[in-house]
C-alpha cells in the first residue's frame, strides 16, 4: 500500500485554505462566508 506523498496533501490544503481565503474576502453573504470559513477550517 503507498502512501500519499506529502507535498500532494499540502498542495491540497493550499489550495483549499486559498479558496476559502478568497471567498471570504468577496462575499457579501453571510453564509456564503461562514462556508467560505469552514473551508478555510478543513484545508488545515
Amino acid at each position: 500500500m503507498e502512501s500519499i506523498p506529502i507535498e500532494h496533501s499540502l498542495i491540497l490544503a493550499s489550495i483549499l485554505f486559498a479558496l476559502g481565503l478568497i471567498g471570504v474576502l468577496t462575499r457579501r453573504n453571510i453564509v456564503f462566508v461562514l462556508m467560505s470559513l469552514e473551508i478555510m477550517l478543513n484545508a488545515s
